[in-house]
Order: C-alpha cells, then structure tokens, then sequence
C-alpha cells in the first residue's frame, strides 16, 4: 500500500490541457478578485490621504473664504481621482464649558452644514480638548464604484478628520465673500 501511494506522487506522466481546463477558471477569477478588491482598498486610502492633506491646508490658514473651502473640493477631486460627486463638509468646533460647540461650518454642493445639535454625531471622532480651545473638523463624502461587476456593492467613503490649528488660535470663515450664480471658468 505504501509502495503504490509513493509511486503514485512520483508520477510526473499527466495531460497538461486537463490541468489547465480546470485552473485557469480559478487563477482567473482569483486575479478579477484582487484587482477589484485592491482597487477598492486604493481609492479609500487615497480619499483619506486627500481628507488629511485638506485639514492639513487649513490648520496653516488664519482666514478662509467660501472660494477656499471650493478651490479645495477641487483638490480633493484631484487627489482621489474621483468621477463622481463628492461632497466636502468643513466645520471649527469649540469646546465649551458644557460640550461641543460649531463655530461656523461650511458644506459644499448645497448640502446640510453641522449646527451644535447635531455634533452629536462626531463625538466619537472628537479629541479630548481644553475648555476654549478649537479643533477643524473635514467630513469627506463619495462613492466608489467597483470597475468590474463581482457583486461587490457601491461603497460609501466618508472620513472625518480632526485637525488642531497650527499658527493661530482659531480659523476665522469669511463669510462676506460669497461665490457667484454661475461657475467662473474651469477649474
């Protein structure tokens, strides 16, 4: 019994076409996979390195415009590649002798801004900060849908980033300066 098993593992006589019917199916199915799954795992990390770079760009500013917080949805656009609709949310959150307070907040293609109510929703991303002190807050909002159909389902990408003021003490939001009706040349 043990001399017919050896022999049998040492036979090197086979029929390569067989062999390949039967895994080329797997090895082609197995790379579909990955390069789906990969594709997928990619374009979040960018839209997080992207979310990081943008509270990044606005912990070194003293003062911003509503073209600013626009010029960097543009940004991240760019940086994450992205065809679909991202959204961007921007928000300075004060700790006050109670909880957490919105300073302002600013959202980008007409959606909801935060209000002191619904901070709740954030509390779990929030820092432990000193009374008075101001963080920013970059929610990132978009859609990734994958290249090929393996019934992977559309993903929602949101991020929520919290980001400490660099140079100044708070982020002052200039809200005299608004955008015009119409969109100014191609950016």
């Amino acid at each position: 019994m043990r001399k017919s098993i050896v022999s049998f593992w040492r036979r090197e006589d086979a029929a390569i076409s067989t062999e390949t019917v039967i895994i080329m199916p797997i090895l082609f199915v197995t790379l579909i996979l990955s390069f789906t799954f990969f594709d997928a795992f990619r374009r979040y990390n960018l839209s997080l390195k992207a979310a990081y770079t943008i509270g990044d760009i606005l912990s070194r500013r003293p003062i911003v415009t509503a073209w600013d917080f626009e010029g960097l949805a543009n940004l991240y656009e760019f940086l994450t590649f992205e065809n679909g609709e991202p959204w961007l949310r921007y928000s300075e959150v004060r700790r006050g002798d109670v909880g957490y307070e919105v300073e302002w907040s600013y959202a980008t293609d007409g959606n909801a801004v935060r209000d002191t109510n619904s901070i709740s929703a954030l509390l779990a991303c929030m820092p432990v900060m000193a009374v008075g002190e101001r963080v920013i807050v970059v929610e990132t909002y978009s859609t990734y849908t994958p290249p090929l159909n393996i019934e992977l389902p559309t993903q929602n990408f949101e991020n929520i980033i919290v980001t400490r003021h660099r140079f100044a003490s708070f982020l002052e939001f200039d809200q005299s300066v608004a955008l015009p009706a119409a969109p100014v040349g191609t950016y």
